[in-house]
């Protein structure tokens, strides 16, 4: 059986799940972006990790932050994660 990612701890005790709370206000955009930008922010990307945070940790926050970035290109994550 794998390790299962969304519950892994790194060395200094931070989970996917901590990851996802820090970079919500960033794509948000309540926070603005200091840190260097590799290539253009796309919000359908974060959409999906977002359900995924919502069904597998049982929060619904996730889902609400989910529903702010919403686009249109957006169905496949929906079929998938959505309850």
């Amino acid at each position: 059986m794998g390790v299962d990612l969304w519950n892994y701890k790194n060395s200094q005790g931070a989970t996917l799940r901590t990851a996802v709370d820090w970079l919500a206000p960033y794509a948000l955009g309540e926070k603005p972006w200091t840190y260097q930008q590799i290539s253009k922010y796309n919000e359908n990307e974060f959409y999906p990790i977002l359900l995924q945070a919502a069904y597998k940790y049982g929060d619904a926050n996730y889902s609400m932050i989910a529903k702010r970035i919403k686009s249109d290109n957006s169905m496949m994550a929906d079929l998938m994660y959505k309850k």
